[in-house]
């Protein structure tokens, strides 16, 4: 009954507003889906890449700390195994370096820190293997020291 008393105008714009309301949302909900699928899918492309770079800068800095270290190492200070020499060194590098602490590992396997701390670390895998001449990192680990 209320219909009837309307003009023609009013009658189409009530029953096209519900249809473009309709339509609205549906493609805003087609776009929000396909936008979302989009950043996803572009995620899952870059992510790998980025953790990859991210992977290759890490090898780099650890490659400059292992040749810094190498460089100590092999100084005659402390190649001479005299902690009375060795340990003003190890200070001083541990400072230039930014590293917590260092240490001289001794035949025995005995870590002789900078700080006058000593350590056991003969059966350590990452020790052996620098018994051998190999320069090597180990693995994250929680200091017994």
């Amino acid at each position: 009954m209320l219909m009837k008393n309307l003009t023609i105008a009013k009658k189409i714009t009530f029953t096209t507003v519900p249809l473009q309301l309709v339509i609205v949302v549906a493609v805003g909900t087609v776009s929000y889906i396909l936008a979302h699928n989009a950043v996803q899918q572009q995620q899952e492309e870059t992510i790998p890449q980025i953790a990859g770079h991210c992977a290759k800068i890490i090898q780099y800095k650890l490659q400059l700390y292992l040749l810094s270290l190498e460089g100590v190492a092999s100084g005659d200070v402390i190649r001479s195994m005299d902690w009375d020499q060795q340990r003003p060194v190890l200070e001083s590098e541990t400072k230039h370096l930014g590293v917590l602490r260092m240490a001289v590992v001794d035949s025995s396997g005995i870590a002789h820190y900078q700080d006058g701390t000593t350590a056991s670390l003969g059966d350590r895998e990452y020790v052996k293997e620098a018994f051998w001449g190999k320069s090597v990192f180990s693995d994250i680990i929680i200091s017994r020291v």
